[in-house]
């Protein structure tokens, strides 16, 4: 494990430098293995769609047989094919054989120079439907939409769990302060009352009220330590460096201040709706499951394949335009159905099955896509007013802390309602931060529903 460091030289021990949040963020896009394994989505719909257009390569095919016994030549049989698919749903073949031998077929002698064929094959009953390589072309194209929808997706998601996490991050170092600032103000109060009580100016009860005041402060920010520290982990999951080690957080590392975080305008204009990674996603998959919906219809027709070969000989191959095509020629059909036809039926059945599955999916996420990003809008307006109230309370509280602490110097307070003062003043600094925490959280977490935060986050 190695410390990170993240574009730092740090002039001692105790210094102490910050990771940006977008240095952060483009540490968890550049090296995190789930982002890495997002990538491959692209790569993988890309060979979907290579895999389907391997339906029109072009195949070469030779064999070689010979079977001699008793020094006879029982048969000695080559052959060769070259066949070219056509986008328009029909093969090319050239082909040339050579047959010989005592035991031969006599429907398989060819000449000694070999015989060649030139023809054509054509599916000509189901084809009438679809073109199965055109639609299998379709199919993987349609599958290749999805998997760069999921790559939007898987990233999204990451880029939200590692916002999350960091804002908690920011929150725990932000109260740690706080607290730090307030046991020192405990502390200094504590010395004080001290000192008015051996003087006469306090009473006992005053002591006693600020040492429970400071040890109530001292368990609190212990508590709040428990939490920073689980969150300093919780960041140093989403921290990986090029080389697939994972990072350890230095503990001299802090965070930005969460105040200063980014935020984005939002409105809640739902044109976005469409354009989900989502929605695209279930959409792609409806257009594959028509595609595989008529291909199922494709095979309640026969199969019906009709086959014409010219034959000639090899040394003849430059007269081929003056043969008549009728005259030396190898043809044929071939026709089968199933006579029930209950697998094609099933398979049918099947396929509008998954299609409306499909639709009741897409229609459901749809709603909660809308629902979802207008709890997280309506909660950052409500946040927004709250953090304006926060900050009014807080002054307001300042200025009651300091009346109180100016009645107590006279004598006309003591030490228990000055704290009572303070502690609200300090409760609502604490509020304040993790009031900017869920408002982030609500704004980032708008966003994510929209799926914008990696068109955001990666500029």
């Amino acid at each position: 494990m190695r410390l990170l460091l993240l574009f730092c030289c740090f002039s001692s021990l105790n210094a102490q430098s910050v990771l940006e949040f977008q240095q952060y963020i483009n540490y968890v896009l550049n090296y995190h293995p789930v982002a890495k394994a997002a990538n491959l989505q692209t790569i993988r719909g890309n060979l979907f769609i290579r895999e389907a257009k391997a339906n029109f390569d072009p195949s070469l095919n030779y064999q070689n047989k010979i079977k001699s016994f008793d020094a006879k030549t029982y048969y000695f049989n080559q052959f060769a094919d070259f066949t070219v698919p056509i986008w328009w749903n029909f093969d090319i073949k050239s082909s040339w054989e050579r047959n010989y031998g005592t035991k031969l077929n006599p429907e398989f002698y060819t000449p000694m120079e070999g015989l060649f064929s030139l023809g054509i094959s054509v599916p000509v009953t189901q084809s009438l439907i679809l073109d199965a390589r055109k639609n299998a072309v379709q199919i993987a194209k349609a599958v290749s939409k999805m998997a760069d929808a999921d790559r939007l997706i898987i990233l999204n998601d990451l880029l939200f769990d590692a916002t999350i996490a960091y804002l908690d991050w920011a929150l725990a170092y932000q109260q740690a302060q706080q607290y730090q600032q307030i046991i020192e103000i405990a502390s200094k109060r504590r010395t004080f009352i001290l000192a008015q009580f051996e003087n006469g100016f306090a009473s006992e009860l005053d002591t006693t009220d600020a040492y429970n005041n400071l040890v109530n402060r001292q368990i609190e920010a212990r508590e709040n330590a428990v939490f920073l520290n689980y969150t300093r982990y919780a960041v140093a999951n989403f921290l990986w460096n090029d080389d697939m080690t994972p990072l350890e957080l230095n503990q001299n590392l802090i965070p930005q201040s969460i105040n200063s975080l980014p935020l984005q305008p939002l409105n809640n204009n739902l044109e976005w709706i469409d354009q989900h990674p989502y929605i695209q996603k279930y959409q792609a998959k409806a257009l594959q499951l028509q595609l595989e919906r008529k291909l199922k219809i494709s095979k309640l027709l026969p199969k019906t394949l009709v086959e014409y070969n010219f034959l000639t000989y090899p040394s003849r191959l430059d007269k081929i335009p003056n043969y008549p095509l009728y005259e030396s020629y190898k043809a044929g059909i071939k026709f089968s159905i199933p006579l029930f036809l209950r697998k094609e039926r099933a398979d049918l059945g099947f396929a509008n099955i998954k299609i409306q599955e499909n639709d009741f999916t897409l229609q459901l996420k749809r709603i909660e896509l809308k629902n979802k990003f207008l709890a997280y809008y309506e909660n950052y307006q409500l946040l927004q007013q709250q953090l304006l109230d926060v900050q009014a309370a807080i002054t307001n509280y300042q200025r009651l802390l300091d009346g109180e602490f100016q009645r107590f110097q006279i004598g006309e307070s003591n030490i228990l309602s000055v704290i009572i003062r303070e502690n609200s003043l300090l409760n609502n600094q604490l509020k304040l931060w993790a009031t900017w925490q869920k408002y982030l959280k609500s704004n980032w977490g708008a966003l994510w529903s929209t799926a914008k935060l990696l068109e955001l986050f990666a500029k």
